[in-house]
């Protein structure tokens, strides 16, 4: 079991940990013990009922609220991630762990695609990441015994097709090569990268989920009929991140309640 210790004294950054998957994995690196650096896009009640809630994790655990840090980043900008890095690092101290979780989707026909459009989904969701791992790497090469941790957010959309959702389902594509060759890469230099691929989770990117015929429909199509709480996410990034997962490098952990099983083939049609 992963004890808190390791995690004391740790600096942790999450990108676009204000709601979502994002927001669970920070509270619990931050429950664990480690600091923690919640990265946002915009100034809004988002981001002030995320910090108030994690301070409170501080202050119910005697911490100092100094051991919690919200910094504000378009990690799709070059410039603003080498800005970003340099911030936590002069407030909590070299880093040791990197969550890429910001992401956005839209439903569009592939034909109708606007340039804008693709250049924002790919920006975000896969130059945003490489981005935030070359920043993650200088800092983990420059301890004095090279050592870190990367987890990247991805989709099951990395290995399942999404129509309607092109720029989606290829930055999550992009996403597990990016953790791949970035794991062999330097997996010698005691650097880890790994990546989660959660399925329908219950969070405001699904918010059509709140809709009862849409939620029976989903559930039709999950084997184990159950939409994935966010905080399961989180628990599984809390251990690619722990000491007990130290051989684990370049894998896809797939969290979809066997929804890329093809679930169809539960029923005989195909040899009957």
């Amino acid at each position: 079991m992963t004890s808190k210790n390791e995690y004391q004294g740790k600096v942790a950054l999450v990108t676009g940990a204000t709601s979502g998957i994002g927001r669970k994995v920070a509270q619990s690196i931050l429950t664990l013990g480690a600091k923690v650096a919640v990265n946002y896009h915009s100034e809004d009640e988002k981001k002030e009922e995320t910090e108030r809630d994690l301070q409170t994790i501080l202050t119910v655990a005697g911490r100092p609220r100094s051991d919690l840090m919200m910094v504000k980043a378009n990690i799709a900008e070059a410039p603003e991630v080498e800005d970003m890095f340099t911030a936590v690092e002069k407030q909590l101290g070299s880093l040791d762990i990197l969550v890429n979780n910001a992401g956005v989707q839209s439903d569009c026909p592939s034909h109708e695609l606007e340039n804008d459009r693709i250049q924002l989904e790919i920006s975000v969701n896969l130059i945003g990441p490489i981005l935030c791992c070359r920043e993650a790497l200088k800092a983990f090469l420059a301890k004095p015994k090279s050592k870190g941790c990367i987890v990247n957010i991805s989709s099951v959309h990395e290995k399942i097709p999404k129509p309607g959702f092109l720029p989606y389902s290829v930055s999550k594509g992009g996403l597990r090569n990016l953790t791949r060759t970035l794991a062999l890469e330097y997996a010698d230099r005691n650097i880890r990268v790994n990546s989660v691929g959660p399925g329908a989770v219950d969070t405001k990117m699904n918010s059509k989920l709140s809709d009862d015929a849409v939620r029976k429909e989903t559930l039709e199509n999950i084997p184990v009929r159950k939409i994935i709480d966010p905080a399961e996410i989180a628990r599984c990034v809390a251990y690619l991140v722990s000491d007990e997962s130290k051989n684990l490098t370049g894998q896809s952990i797939i969290i979809d309640g066997g929804l890329s099983l093809y679930p169809s083939f539960q029923e005989n049609w195909s040899s009957k």
